[in-house]
């Protein structure tokens, strides 16, 4: 009987947690989305870029407020069996409230490693592949977002002046090519079609000239028709890896030398894109927000718990809910606040690792020692 009990109110809190999730995770996602169309609009990339890269930043949503999630779903869930008379099945069932709490912080073990799963592989990887696809990607859109008598320069080292355009044909075509700090090439043409061809974007240009300053060497040249592919040039969008983006055994093989055991393991994980010497804080830091943060999650169930310590009969219910709320919300607060400043000196670190698990332990005890013998 007591098994069921704990697996309908299980359920019940799968099915919060669920809905929840995936109401905010859409309501953030479209937010983000819409500052995303920069990438259509300003770098002219395709919508197909636009939509591959929106989805894979889906899970790092997710993964940013499961704990807030799981926390309002207990509370939830708890406070409706409180209003509905339904949580005194359990004490007519011989369950102490303190064995309550223990059934539902094993529960909340399955979302630790959840997250656990979506921080260290899962959100780096589908990060990584979203900026891959940008960096990967032609500028698809540059016919729409080249306009008249204006200049686009959403290509890097690149800048292009339009003086007049129909359709896919452009008329007076300025160009200037950065090539180096010191090289510089300029393209001119009386008129120009855009064209995309096997995914490419190209220009072809005629009755121009080309003119280069090579470390202030001047040549030119003129041309009936030249063709010009874009796909040589980067897009000014940021497609430089972050840490964000980089695997967690990348990130680890920084530290190799603090980690003897699995040194030569790590060693094959070393990353081309990574200065190890650079930033080093930054890298634990991104290290602790992976692997740490998880823990918050029983102390966040444990807080959601303490609802059923209290009755709806009592005078200041409200007040006491409201105030285990706060509570939540504010552990919540310091875990990120903690984390930025965690790997800054010994002494952040050692306050930031140790938080969650003195505040888990205090609350526990207290609970424990205050109920754990009452039915």
């Amino acid at each position: 009987m007591k098994k069921l009990i704990f697996e309908k109110f299980f359920e019940e809190v799968l099915l919060y947690f669920l809905f929840i999730l995936g109401t905010l995770s859409v309501i953030v996602w479209i937010i983000q989305s819409v500052n995303y169309l920069d990438l259509v609009t300003e770098d002219g990339h395709s919508l197909q870029v636009y939509a591959y890269f929106s989805l894979l930043n889906l899970p790092k949503i997710i993964s940013r407020i499961l704990l807030f999630v799981l926390f309002l779903s207990v509370c939830l869930v708890i406070i409706n069996y409180e209003r509905r008379n339904e949580i005194i099945i359990f004490w007519i069932n011989g369950i102490s409230k303190i064995h309550f709490i223990n059934q539902i912080i094993k529960f909340s073990i399955i979302f630790l490693i959840i997250q656990l799963f979506f921080a260290l592989f899962f959100v780096p990887f589908t990060q990584d592949k979203a900026k891959s696809f940008v960096r990967n990607s032609d500028i698809g859109y540059l016919k729409n977002i080249i306009k008249e008598k204006s200049f686009f320069d959403g290509v890097k080292n690149l800048t292009i002046f339009v003086n007049k355009k129909e359709g896919n044909k452009i008329y007076d075509v300025f160009i200037k090519d950065n090539k180096s700090e010191d090289i510089t090439q300029t393209i001119y043409a009386s008129e120009g079609v855009i064209k995309n061809e096997d995914g490419s974007t190209f220009l072809l240009l005629r009755n121009g000239k080309f003119i280069n300053n090579d470390k202030g060497f001047i040549s030119s040249f003129s041309f009936d028709k030249t063709k010009i592919s874009l796909s040589i040039y980067e897009t000014k969008t940021t497609v430089y890896r972050k840490f964000q983006e980089t695997n967690t055994l990348q990130l680890l093989y920084c530290f190799k030398e603090s980690l003897p055991i699995v040194s030569e393991f790590l060693s094959k994980h070393q990353s081309p894109f990574l200065k190890c010497d650079v930033r080093k804080d930054d890298i634990l830091i991104e290290i602790f927000k992976r692997s740490y943060l998880p823990i918050y999650i029983p102390l966040l169930v444990l807080i959601g718990c303490c609802l059923v310590l209290i009755s709806k009969d009592e005078f200041n219910y409200k007040l006491k809910r409201l105030l285990i709320f706060l509570y939540g919300f504010i552990i919540i607060s310091l875990s990120e606040v903690l984390i930025r400043y965690s790997a800054k000196d010994l002494v952040n670190t050692i306050v930031f690792l140790s938080m969650p698990i003195t505040v888990f332990i205090i609350n526990y005890f207290f609970i424990y020692y205050k109920y754990g013998f009452k039915k």
